[in-house]
């Protein structure tokens, strides 16, 4: 979340945004970064990096209104009016060209909600920058890593890309309005974050059958106890995972086997196993945190089913397959990197990091 590449190399910039609601406002937390006052206030920078602490703090007070000018918050398609309440800046700036990169005034903006139907819909853009390209033709990368969520609960996360708006809902109907919280869900299609789900449990139940196919029928039984648990064990609890993490780990667990399979031949089954194993716990813990952020649970048998079926194909490809003869290993091979890319993709669009 508080990750910033270098500004001079490569025009990238992210910084960490923290959106909170209540029923009456939202408490919005964004980070200004010492560069942005460099590119916009044209603030001084020496030749190693280093500018001035004070003259820094002087000139932030003046990037507010275009901060706020440029970061846009609606409440079911009204503009609503943001209020500065406080502004934290860095302790230090640190040396060398990174330094304003590294630095950030911690910027507290209240935006006041009206009253809203059963349901408030947020809609967050920011156009930071765009006036001002890091040379000439090449705009600055500018995004930011938000965190949205009622206070107290388990947040989602994402990615805020210029002229790129985010919606979600708060789900803050009447009771809720009156108790001061609300549940969050991402405002996305439920269908297709339930196909790249559903895919990628596909995806991963195939290269599981390929890459344990020769192991006994009790093994399977293990891991299936393994998902089971593992997904119980996060439903029952309601344990809300916030994105990216489900998807990248499970899209890591997937691109691992799918390496093991290129690289590993027909032997190291022991590691194999172990990575089938593991795998399983992670989509059974995933799968129990974001089923509701997805629309429901009934979809899941369609993907168990679907799962099943893949499995019984990565076992019967193996088995083909299981030779070192050139070709049949190239086969096995070309299946296992066109999953392993698959995965990585879905993991990546699930994670919000590609559109």
């Amino acid at each position: 979340m508080i990750g910033v590449l270098p500004g001079w190399a490569h025009p990238i910039l992210q910084n960490p945004m923290w959106i909170e609601f209540t029923a009456e406002a939202l408490e919005v937390r964004v980070d200004m970064s010492v560069r942005e006052l460099i590119v916009v206030q044209g603030l001084p920078q020496d030749t190693d990096g280093m500018v001035d602490y004070d003259l820094a703090l002087d000139l932030a007070p003046k990037h507010l209104p275009y901060l706020l000018e440029h970061l846009s918050f609606k409440a079911d398609g009204k503009e609503l009016k943001g209020e500065v309440v406080k502004v934290d800046p860095p302790k230090v700036i640190g040396k060398g060209l990174e330094g304003p990169d590294r630095a950030h005034f911690n910027v507290h903006v209240r935006y006041v909600l009206a009253s809203a139907p059963e349901t408030v819909t947020v809609t967050v853009m920011h156009r930071m920058c765009e006036e001002f390209p890091s040379a000439p033709g090449v705009p600055w990368d500018f995004s930011y890593a938000y965190r949205f969520g009622p206070k107290g609960a388990v947040p989602q996360l994402g990615a805020l890309y210029r002229g790129k708006p985010v919606s979600f809902s708060t789900g803050l109907g009447a009771e809720a309005r009156a108790a001061g919280g609300g549940v969050v869900r991402l405002e996305q299609a439920p269908e297709k974050s339930r196909a790249q789900w559903a895919l990628l449990v596909v995806l991963w139940a195939l290269l599981a059958g390929m890459g344990t196919g020769v192991l006994s029928l009790r093994f399977y039984q293990v891991v299936a106890v393994v998902w089971l648990v593992s997904f119980l064990l996060v439903t029952v609890t309601r344990t809300g995972l916030a994105m990216p993490f489900p998807a990248f780990a499970c899209g890591a667990a997937t691109a691992l086997l799918a390496m093991d399979l290129l690289y590993g031949g027909g032997a190291g089954q022991n590691r194999r196993a172990v990575l089938v194993v593991v795998g399983a716990m992670l989509f059974g813990v995933a799968l129990g945190g974001v089923v509701p952020a997805v629309g429901g649970k009934p979809w899941l048998a369609g993907v168990l089913v679907a799962a099943l079926v893949a499995a019984g194909l990565g076992v019967v490809l193996q088995r083909r397959l299981g030779g070192d003869a050139p070709g049949p290993r190239a086969v096995r091979q070309v299946v296992a990197l066109a999953a392993g890319v698959e995965a990585l993709w879905i993991m990546l669009r699930l994670a919000g990091v590609t559109g």
